[in-house]
């Protein structure tokens, strides 16, 4: 593989980029993805006290508060 002046060579090379291949699909291993036919997503975990989603959220025992935030996201 080369990167500007930078070459590494290897028995076997792992493809880790998921869907979207750009090497994969350069090197003729995966086909070319319709970008109609996928979706991105993206997913974050925060920590807050019992105290803190109380607060912030409204949300108390074991309550939670993702939805509100999807609902929000896929309105556009």
């Amino acid at each position: 593989m080369r990167a500007g002046e930078d070459e590494i060579e290897a028995r076997v090379v792992i493809l880790a980029d998921w869907v979207n291949s750009l090497l994969g699909e350069k090197l003729g291993m995966v086909r070319h993805v319709n970008p109609h036919t996928v979706a991105v997503g993206v997913k974050e975990l925060l920590a807050f006290t019992p105290e803190q989603m109380a607060e912030r959220f409204g949300c108390s025992g074991d309550d939670g508060w993702p939805g509100c935030l999807q609902a929000r996201l896929l309105r556009g």
